[in-house]
């Protein structure tokens, strides 16, 4: 009798443990559109791991979804898995049918991550077959050339990006990219396209770009030369000593367009352009400090 019930019991367990997996295995089966916001929702919070297994699932269920592959292949980009990013954005654009030239992009970034430039150079080729010479595209084309050292042929496409279009801000970012190599050496320039990056893109773009962009205008502060500190230095003791607020503030200006990197002298500035009744015109600059700056507790003052 003993050795029946211990078989009843064991089989009952059996029977529980089938069960329990099955019901576990439904849980964990994603329906489509779960998959999809699950998956957004983690890159859109840069959860990228997470956004992977969510849109992985997507991509299983919705195979001939051009945007479930884009958004696995961000979000594989984002998680420096660059092999897979490409492979994703490749299946995106054997999908995509709207003329679109985003997986494109996304396939050229990942290979110049890879230093893959000839590939990313190719997938750039194949965007322009389907829109015009785009700021944006001829700007990445230019990054391309820029990393295989051709700075010639990157200044060329940076300006005819820029040309095309000045508020262009993938254009603006890599033409500062390019003024700060040290082949190049020109960081007062490099600054002044940061600050239109920053100026034109929310914090909710671009942020590990924007990022760069302030970190690099705070080094070039630190690392200002000599002689470009001393032409600074000359303004704004001039403009100490000048009594009206309008002829300092002039002064000031022009120390802060030699060097744009220094957040004292566009302080200096704000304050100057109150003193001298221009508020519209502090607000204005305050705005960028605030950009620009963020790091600075000023940045906070309105």
């Amino acid at each position: 009798m003993q050795q029946f019930i211990n078989i009843k019991l064991n089989s009952a367990f059996i029977i529980m443990c089938v069960l329990s997996l099955i019901i576990l295995q439904g849980c964990n089966r994603e329906t489509s559109p779960e998959a999809i916001s699950r998956g957004q929702t983690a890159l859109k919070n840069g959860k990228y791991q997470e956004a992977i297994k969510h849109l992985k699932r997507a991509a299983e269920l919705n195979k001939n979804s051009d945007i479930v592959y884009y958004n696995l292949g961000m979000a594989y980009l984002n998680n420096h898995e660059y092999k897979l990013a490409a492979t994703a954005f490749e299946k995106s654009e054997k999908l995509c049918v709207d003329g679109s030239t985003h997986a494109l992009e996304g396939l050229a970034n990942a290979h110049r991550q890879m230093n893959e430039y000839e590939k990313a150079q190719n997938a750039i080729r194949r965007a322009f077959g389907k829109v015009n010479r785009k700021a944006h595209l001829v700007a990445a084309n230019a990054a391309c050339e820029m990393g295989q050292g051709n700075f010639a042929n990157a200044e060329k496409l940076l300006s005819e990006a820029l040309i095309t279009d000045p508020k262009d801000p993938v254009a603006l970012f890599n033409m500062a990219v390019f003024k700060k190599k040290p082949q190049i050496n020109k960081p007062p320039k490099a600054v002044n396209f940061y600050i239109k990056f920053l100026m034109l893109t929310a914090k909710t773009e671009f942020s590990k770009e924007r990022e760069i962009a302030i970190e690099a205008i705070r080094a070039i502060n630190v690392a200002r030369p000599g002689d470009v500190e001393v032409a600074i230095d000359q303004r704004m003791v001039d403009a100490a000593s000048t009594k009206d607020p309008i002829s300092a503030a002039i002064l000031i200006a022009e120390a802060y367009d030699i060097d744009r990197s220094n957040p004292d002298i566009l302080w200096s500035l704000i304050r100057k352009l109150e003193e001298a009744g221009k508020k519209r015109e502090a607000r204005a600059w305050q705005r960028i400090f605030s950009e620009v700056f963020p790091y600075d507790e000023r940045s906070a003052i309105q």
